[in-house]
């Protein structure tokens, strides 16, 4: 399946393709992306894409990048096979990878009210 290589790609209708499942009566409309993530140095361009949907308002979480010596494919592959490693990990709904073109995409969940980690302060271990 093709996938998006910008957040102009992320359409609603590319949306209801990989999201029927899950989302089976949404239409996507009011679709909103919201570039997130850009100070913490990650590779991938991360957006929330959030909509308004006759049972309320949904977001979830699209990552694209080219993938630099496999990072992205090793993520892809990560949500591929790890989805129940014992540990809460946002649902992942569409994971694709294009090695010939150096492209991948995750759509992932929103999880809401989540904070950012700092990865240069230790955790709080209470």
């Amino acid at each position: 399946m093709d996938f998006p290589r910008t957040v102009d790609e992320i359409t609603p209708e590319w949306l209801r393709t990989v999201l029927v499942e899950s989302f089976p009566n949404a239409t996507f409309s009011l679709l909103r992306h919201e570039r997130i993530g850009e100070d913490f140095g990650f590779a991938s361009r991360i957006y929330r894409c959030r909509w308004q949907d006759g049972d309320g308002p949904h977001s979830i979480v699209v990552k694209l990048w080219e993938p630099d010596g496999g990072a992205g494919v090793g993520e892809v592959r990560f949500y591929q096979s790890c989805s129940e490693i014992g540990i809460h990990i946002p649902i992942c709904y569409f994971s694709e990878f294009d090695e010939q073109n150096d492209a991948a995409v995750l759509v992932l969940e929103g999880i809401q009210n989540a904070v950012q980690g700092d990865e240069f302060r230790p955790a709080n271990s209470a």
